[in-house]
């Protein structure tokens, strides 16, 4: 399914979720792998390319184009990192070819939603925990351009006044 598209210089990049499954059924377990495709304004594909899958799910959300004609992609991971879920963000180039990616998160469950460029490095934002019974936080993470973090915040729900 798709999440996100992004022009480029000479067509659109669609970010999307591939779905598989641990046994080749769709009554297994679904896993999810991200997914780029990129085609020209008549439709035609350049190119197709998983950009991350381990085998859990992982979900790419969102995909903007960074100032060097590559891509920044936010989402998450239940394959990699520190806690349950944590939020992903992935740098490709102009090609779809991965240039790194990182995972970011609390012991809650993290998960990123979106992510621009700024003057030195990204921002993704996204949310930490919550349950069917507790409303999350919000998540954002600030990176320098490889990546690594240098600060991140939750900010919690604020009451609403009646």
């Amino acid at each position: 399914f798709g999440s996100s598209i992004e022009q480029a210089d000479d067509g659109v990049v669609i970010l999307t979720n591939h779905r598989t499954s641990s046994r080749g059924d769709r009554y297994s377990y679904p896993n999810d792998d991200i997914h780029l495709i990129k085609m020209d304004f008549n439709g035609s594909v350049a190119w197709e390319k998983t950009i991350f899958g381990l085998g859990e799910e992982d979900r790419g959300t969102s995909i903007k184009r960074t100032s060097d004609g590559g891509f920044i992609i936010a989402g998450w991971t239940w394959s990699t990192g520190a806690g349950k879920c944590d939020a992903l963000l992935i740098k490709v180039n102009a090609d779809g070819d991965r240039e790194w990616y990182k995972t970011f998160g609390t012991s809650k469950q993290d998960k990123g939603y979106s992510a621009i460029e700024c003057q030195n490095g990204y921002i993704m934002v996204g949310k930490s925990g919550g349950n069917r019974f507790t409303d999350p936080d919000a998540y954002v993470v600030k990176t320098d351009l490889n990546g690594e973090k240098e600060w991140e915040k939750t900010y919690g729900a604020i009451e609403m006044m009646p």
